[in-house]
């Protein structure tokens, strides 16, 4: 048997395993073929949704404690104010001195130690300086005759018990000795006392110092305040003051100057309005319909208040815009197959959709398939 004929028998005994998958490919690409030309050959429909806006105003009340962007700002600063002294006090610098005539109209002398004390009829006392002896009364004769009485005198200098011009007396003022039955008088007036004009601090010029220290005060902790505060929103609502006295002239003090000096406490809340509008969105978003998500970029407030009862509340007026979702999978098989009846009743009956419109398609009604249509959503205009 010749080679030839072994193949063609072999041929004919095993036919080729490869040639039937051959074929089952070839027929599947065809197959495929078509079927992706009936795709793009089918009629498809491009529908334009525009989504609902809803105008929110609403107003929002939080508690401090709710909010996570409030911060107390506190600051201290130490102030002193001066002011010239007004008070006026008079002082004694030196002693009046005199002298005084002492009259004895007893029958035995009398001796009068140093600091024995004399005094005017208004009390300014003096004070004796030596030991002084006063003769008794003698009878005075004339060829063994008498003739009359003489009182004992004899004078010795003094000083005032006090400094000052005060024991500057006139003459004839000094008459009451103190201890002794002796008239007394002062011939000549008491000199030599001389005063000194003081400046002292008085009541007036302490609330005087004071009020400056409360004028200035609040501003100064103010700006210290603002040094810390940064980009926070201020609530000038919660704005405190305190003040806590630290030194002061004491009334009555010799000065030519009397201060004041005190601590000057401040504190403020401030809120982060970042914070804050995250804390809007969420507060909206719960009161909002269902379907609807709150627009950060639209949100705004106006009308802030800050009160305080139990603790310290913000009060906003807020404005925002919800725009409605869409959820594009879920539309199209809801408009698969509908006519333009349809639409308009799946338009009433979604309140997040504002408008459905169909392009690109001259079909009555919409492809029964809802890959084939293509649903654009809007960009909607607030």
């Amino acid at each position: 048997m010749t080679i030839a004929a072994t193949n063609e028998h072999q041929r004919r005994e095993d036919p080729p395993s490869s040639s039937w998958k051959e074929r089952l490919v070839i027929i599947l690409l065809i197959l495929g073929a078509s079927l992706g030309l009936l795709y793009y050959q089918m009629p498809k429909a491009t529908i334009s949704v525009t989504p609902q806006v809803l105008q929110l105003s609403e107003d929002l009340v939080f508690e401090f404690s709710q909010l996570a962007g409030v911060d107390l700002k506190k600051a201290s600063i130490m102030l002193t104010r001066k002011t010239a002294a007004t008070g006026r006090q008079q002082i004694g610098i030196t002693k009046a001195k005199g002298v005084i005539t002492l009259v004895n109209q007893n029958d035995t002398k009398v001796t009068v130690p140093k600091g024995t004390v004399v005094q005017t009829g208004s009390g300014i006392s003096f004070v004796t300086v030596k030991d002084v002896e006063v003769p008794a009364l003698t009878t005075n004769y004339f060829m063994d005759v008498p003739i009359g009485l003489i009182a004992g005198q004899a004078e010795v200098e003094i000083e005032a018990v006090e400094l000052g011009s005060s024991g500057n007396v006139a003459a004839g003022r000094i008459t009451t000795i103190k201890g002794f039955d002796l008239n007394v008088r002062n011939p000549d007036p008491t000199n030599g006392g001389d005063d000194a004009i003081l400046h002292i601090a008085s009541e007036d010029d302490l609330v005087r110092v004071k009020n400056l220290v409360k004028q200035d005060a609040p501003k100064l902790a103010l700006d210290a305040l603002f040094q810390q505060i940064g980009t926070g929103f201020v609530l000038e609502e919660t704005m405190e003051f305190d003040l806590d006295w630290l030194e002061e002239t004491a009334i009555g003090q010799e000065t030519n100057e009397v201060y004041a000096s005190a601590m000057s406490k401040g504190q403020v809340y401030t809120v982060d309005l970042d914070i804050l509008g995250k804390h809007l969105n969420q507060a909206l978003q719960k009161i909002v319909p269902e379907g609807f998500q709150i627009q950060a970029d639209s949100i705004a407030f106006s009308d802030l208040k800050v009160t305080k009862e139990q603790d310290w509340q913000i009060i906003l007026e807020v404005q925002a815009k919800a725009l409605g979702n869409i959820d594009s999978n879920y539309l199209a098989q809801v408009l698969a197959g509908a006519d333009e009846e349809d639409l308009q009743a799946v338009v009433a009956g979604f309140p997040n959709i504002a408008n459905i419109s169909v392009t690109d398609y001259s079909g009555k009604r919409l492809p029964r398939i809802a890959k084939w249509l293509n649903i654009q959503v809007e960009s909607a205009v607030y």
